[in-house]
């Protein structure tokens, strides 16, 4: 990995971690469980991580999905490895409901 790689990865795995601290883990049980859309909650990730999600948006596009998130918390957060890495459900949900739309924002031309 590259310089630019590493600082992309560690970008993706800071967002990920804000955006699950953001809540309480039974309430991210929850919502994966009912598959809550929740795109109009206001989640205080901070602006520089969402920045530099911008600036490195190929690297983030092409890496951010459950396999690379459980990767990164494996190697960083190995309590929240525990807690996530057989809950499917909670893949699935983190998947679809923040991982695909935040790369079709990317995708889109993102702005803060």
């Amino acid at each position: 990995m590259n310089i630019e790689e590493i600082i992309a990865a560690e970008t993706m795995h800071q967002f990920i971690v804000e955006l699950i601290n953001s809540f309480d883990r039974k309430e991210i049980e929850y919502m994966a469980k009912i598959d809550y859309d929740f795109s109009n909650i206001k989640i205080d990730v901070p602006p520089h991580i969402v920045g530099l999600l911008i600036k490195y948006k190929d690297y983030v596009i092409k890496n951010l999905t459950i396999e690379k998130m459980l990767e990164l918390a494996k190697k960083y957060e190995p309590e929240m490895y525990e807690w996530i890495k057989n809950k499917y459900y909670i893949h699935k949900w983190i998947n679809r409901r923040i991982f695909t739309p935040l790369r079709q924002w990317l995708l889109n031309g993102a702005k803060l």
